[in-house]
């Protein structure tokens, strides 16, 4: 009987393991390197070449560009701070994922991400004594499943509060615990600067919550603890930030700066949006209903609850409504909540506590039966991710295909939005980005004497595909006609610094791209 358990959890896992990598494969890793991605590859590769002695970012038309004026990134994720050039995202993902990179390459990079996840799930199997039911709901159930099958910090922010969590809540009384589980918690902020709000959330309830009927000074002891730890790994990065950066919340606080000082409307819809949905968005409760049925039903039996659970859910709601103060957006078109990673797991963890308590009561089997359509409904909201997202691949590869049928040396954009279509050939073109097509002629003179001769393409949307829906959304929206805008430039300076700078010319239009490809001229 042992051995049919121990084999079922083996090709369960197996199973698992199989389905997130799966999820990675079919997603095309090749060209999943767009925006934020895209941005933190740029960042990895940069600390490779620079052999970890300078974040300084690569750019492929630094020897023309040297102030990085024309650089095909969003002004948002890099910052020019002194004579170096930045990026805005946290430095620690970057150096953990460049030696990923380093020995196994590009593609290998959403593997890494995948492989976060599975490490939070085997915490779940072995210290929090997940069924295979309960696994498979904390893994493909709640949005953990698409924020871990893409290049980014998701999942390791989301396992190094687990951690926390698995320290501070598991295993025999010790005070030395808390500690680890505040170190735990202090990395967390090493990846994503909301881990001071979760810290701050499971302190707070390890003080107020932890000790239902013992003492107020075991809480204390239990809260100092934590808070020691947690001021050991936090003030490391405040450290480091500050000798860096000159600021203790580093590169990315004061590129989101001004996005914090926003109205009290704005940050109410952002607040909807990532608490239940928004256009093509899905929020907290949106992509897990079962949580918007668990927590009120917790709350409503909150004296019951052992003290261990009051901090589960303690802190994960403070921290799902405390985070919405210090958001810079609404997640933009993430599909699936990415400033509420901390929340995904002790949601998980209750739900599993929870279930395990209805099904030896008969009597709620409705409830049971209704918190599994719940669940079912966020696999699918994972299924359609996994299609949202494998279109956007599908058309990413097709423009990427189009670009390299140009064979050219050096590619042109009008945007950044347009730019990220490059993915990993960033790194082996010359690349630029220009905004404006009255900036094109002396760019054009000046890159011909640079590069005289070599074959360039200028890259732009091509509006000649645009369907009478989309002609009619330009009209009526002002910020869509404001983004199609920028992708496209002005036909009349265009076409004066084309004819006066490139020769050879010729026109193509690929996918939802426009090209003017031709030699720069001998100057």
């Amino acid at each position: 009987m042992n051995l049919l358990r121990k084999n079922g959890i083996w090709l369960f896992a197996i199973l698992l393991i199989g389905v997130v990598f799966s999820s990675v494969n079919y997603l095309k890793p090749k060209y999943s390197f767009n925006w934020d991605s895209h941005n933190k590859l740029v960042q990895s590769y940069s600390l490779l070449q620079n052999k970890f002695q300078s974040e300084e970012l690569f750019y492929p038309g630094k020897k023309f560009d040297p102030d990085y004026k024309y650089f095909p990134v969003q002004n948002n994720v890099f910052l020019k701070l002194d004579q170096r050039h930045l990026s805005a995202f946290p430095v620690f993902f970057a150096a953990i994922s460049s030696l990923w990179l380093w020995v196994f390459g590009f593609s290998a990079l959403p593997y890494l991400s995948a492989i976060g996840l599975l490490l939070s799930l085997l915490l779940l199997y072995e210290k929090w004594k997940f069924s295979k039911l309960s696994l498979a709901i904390a893994g493909l159930g709640t949005f953990a499943w698409i924020l871990s099958i893409e290049y980014s910090e998701h999942s390791f922010f989301m396992f190094s509060t687990l951690c926390s969590l698995t320290f501070a809540l598991r295993g025999k009384n010790s005070l030395v615990k808390f500690i680890f589980s505040g170190i735990f918690c202090g990395i967390s902020v090493w990846f994503r600067h909301e881990g001071l709000v979760y810290c701050a959330s499971l302190a707070f309830w390890i003080l107020f919550a932890g000790n239902k009927k013992g003492s107020f000074k075991k809480s204390i002891s239990e809260f100092l603890f934590f808070s020691l730890g947690a001021a050991i790994s936090v003030g490391i990065f405040f450290l480091f930030n500050f000798i860096d950066y000159g600021h203790f919340l580093g590169p990315r606080f004061l590129i989101n700066e001004s996005g914090l000082n926003v109205s009290y409307m704005t940050r109410l819809e952002w607040a909807k949006t990532l608490l239940f949905f928004g256009t093509f968005k899905l929020g907290y409760f949106g992509y897990m209903p079962a949580s918007l049925l668990l927590f009120p039903i917790l709350i409503a039996g909150w004296k019951k609850l052992s003290p261990k659970n009051r901090i589960l859910l303690g802190s994960t709601l403070s921290y799902i409504f405390l985070v919405l103060l210090i958001i810079p957006n609404d997640g933009f078109n993430n599909w699936g909540p990415r400033f509420f990673g901390p929340a995904v797991f002790p949601f998980a963890i209750l739900f599993s506590k929870y279930y395990y308590f209805l099904k030896k009561r008969r009597k709620f089997k409705f409830i049971r039966i209704l918190f599994l359509i719940c669940i079912l409904f966020s696999f699918t909201c994972g299924l359609i991710g996994l299609k949202y997202l494998k279109e956007g691949r599908k058309q990413q590869e097709a423009n990427n295909l189009a670009l390299h049928s140009t064979n050219s040396e050096i590619w042109i954009f009008s945007d950044d939005s347009l730019a990220y279509i490059a993915g990993s050939d960033y790194f082996n073109k010359i690349i630029f980005r220009v905004y404006l097509a009255e900036d094109l002629p002396q760019f054009l003179s000046d890159l011909s004497k640079f590069y005289p001769g070599k074959k360039i393409t200028l890259i732009q949307a091509n509006d000649e595909i645009f369907g009478e829906k989309v002609k009619s959304t330009i009209k009526e929206n002002s910020k869509f006609a404001y983004g199609i805008g920028k992708m496209i430039w002005e036909k009349e300076s265009f076409e004066s610094a084309v004819r006066s700078n490139l020769d050879n010319r010729e026109e193509l239009a690929k996918a939802s791209l426009k090209f003017s490809i031709g030699n720069l001229k001998l100057r």
